[in-house]
């Protein structure tokens, strides 16, 4: 994916005929009407494409009651493909499919997936290593629904991409948060109050049977915005505490509304499903339907992930959440995104030696807001310093950590001017992109100092070495290894040249005035 400003929208095609696209390209596939239920929404039309090695994927198509029958596709690599519609019952649409001609000039880095060599990690379909550096903005697919040219979403885009992060986390819907936001303040247009829901009748009078077209038209025009900025889109299906009218949970309602996510948005290799944000508000048993609901779905299996929670067993309000059954969720995903507010380096370490999948700490702190207004919980409030320490405790656990900043991760949209914060994650991105960062992990009894001591490395080749205060590091190197060390500020990003390091154990004394300490040797 290339960073470009105009959506990658899907192109319309017949379902049947001949068409040349290119490699990037989303492709709208228009199905005759299909016989089946009376709602046209519950009538499970498909299309089966076939590639140029053998390949074969079937997704599923969706209706729109402006668009009509579609289903949405991409294609995972050039050459002859085809596309044949079907009805429910198996019966092709058309007597000839459609075929496609996907051109192989131009960049595409395909899907993305697990590192199939570094499997802890992310990478590309072509291979590219990917950081996940993610930022909640719950209301982001919220913004702009009456602004076709997506102002206030164009601006944030090109802060947050200019500050180092490459992925955003999103609900898919969320009303309002009057848990902490008085309604009074809806009329003001710094807090989001969507005023289209996924149903006609909105979220006040909801009618379940009918999906609104204008709700899903402004969501298809914004992660295709996303898609084009480059940026991965972890997109939370349902949130339980946003003040959604939902349908009961696993009725033919909210199957329905599930269904049309995933047979829209699959075709976009930057997508990462999650069940919902804050997945352990429902049983682990409808988790599961949930889960299956998008593999049914899914012909292309995007990642799926399920933002779960794993407190120490100590911390009360967690206990509530601590189901053994939870442990089939674990095993049901591509990826683990916990909530984990304390121990975070260590539930790092834990994840990265007991789980071959990569680990996001999904909820780990919140950055001040340089306004203090009404978001969410008033405990919800670090500074940016905290923010900064807690993740760089989850990468070297072996994370990726996802940011919150209190004004812009709830219902309050306020993103300028820009937070301190932005300047941290820039210096920790530029840190470790330019790391082999796959071939580091984390490892103990290598370093010691007089505070904690936290390590990720590629022993004899590369260390990463952290701590909170500006103490002196001992560490020891196998015999004969050979490197240079350089101190490193996460705070401001600031580097000192440390001088050689060869085999055996050498201290390092980092600089008296700074705080949070990276010594790095390669």
């Amino acid at each position: 994916m290339n960073d470009q400003r105009s959506p990658v929208m899907p192109i319309p095609a017949p379902a049947h005929g001949r068409l040349s696209v290119p490699r990037t390209a989303i492709v709208d596939v228009e199905l005759p009407e299909p016989p089946g239920a009376a709602n046209p929404f519950d009538r499970e039309a498909t299309a089966t494409l076939r590639g140029p090695d053998g390949e074969i994927m079937t997704v599923p198509a969706f209706y729109d009651s402006r668009l009509g029958y579609r289903a949405r596709v991409s294609f995972p690599r050039p050459g002859a493909w085809t596309v044949q519609t079907y009805d429910e019952a198996g019966v092709a649409l058309t007597d000839e499919p459609l075929r496609v001609d996907v051109d192989a000039a131009g960049s595409d880095r395909g899907g993305l997936q697990i590192d199939p060599a570094y499997r802890r990690h992310f990478a590309w379909a072509d291979g590219t290593p990917f950081f996940f550096r993610g930022y909640e903005a719950n209301w982001l697919l919220m913004l702009d629904q009456h602004d076709d040219e997506l102002t206030r979403l164009d601006a944030f885009t090109d802060s947050i991409l200019e500050a180092g992060f490459t992925a955003v986390t999103v609900n898919a819907y969320a009303h309002s948060f009057r848990q902490y936001v008085p309604a009074d303040l809806e009329h003001d247009p710094r807090w989001v109050v969507p005023s289209i829901a996924p149903w006609i009748g909105g979220n006040g009078n909801p009618d379940y049977g009918r999906l609104d077209p204008d709700f899903f038209a402004h969501m298809d025009r914004a992660v295709a915005y996303l898609h084009g900025r480059g940026l991965v889109t972890h997109l939370m299906i349902h949130v339980y505490n946003k003040d959604v009218n939902w349908p009961e949970p696993a009725s033919p309602d909210d199957d329905r509304y599930w269904r049309q996510i995933v047979a829209r948005y699959q075709a976009y290799g930057s997508i990462i499903w999650d069940t919902a944000k804050e997945s352990y508000h429902r049983p682990a048993g409808y988790i599961w339907t949930r889960l299956a609901t998008i593999r049914k779905y899914d012909g292309y299996r995007r990642l799926v992930t399920a933002h779960d929670t794993n407190p120490p067993p100590n911390v009360t309000w967690g206990r509530q959440y601590l189901h053994p059954d939870n442990e089939l969720v674990e095993a049901l995903t591509d990826v683990t995104s916990d909530q984990i507010l304390q121990d975070i380096h260590a539930d790092a370490c834990e994840h990265h030696r007991r789980t071959s999948k990569p680990y996001i700490n999904i909820e780990f702190g919140y950055e001040s807001g340089l306004e203090d207004l009404p978001s969410d919980d008033p405990d919800h409030d670090q500074s940016w310093e905290e923010v900064t320490r807690r993740m760089w405790h989850i990468v070297l656990g072996g994370g990726y950590p996802n940011y919150y900043y209190r004004n812009t991760a709830w219902s309050l949209f306020v993103p300028f001017p820009t937070p301190p914060g932005y300047r941290a994650v820039r210096h920790l991105a530029d840190f470790w992109d330019a790391l082999e960062h796959r071939r580091l992990t984390p490892v103990s009894g290598v370093a010691t100092a007089a505070v904690p001591v936290m390590v990720r490395a590629d022993i004899g080749r590369e260390y990463v070495v952290l701590t909170d205060e500006a103490v002196p590091v001992t560490l020891d190197l196998p015999e004969g290894a050979q490197l240079h060390a350089t101190w490193f500020s996460p705070l401001s990003g600031e580097r000192h040249d440390a001088g050689p390091a060869d085999g055996g154990s050498a201290q390092f004394s980092p600089p008296s005035d700074w705080t949070l300490s990276v010594l790095h040797l390669r």
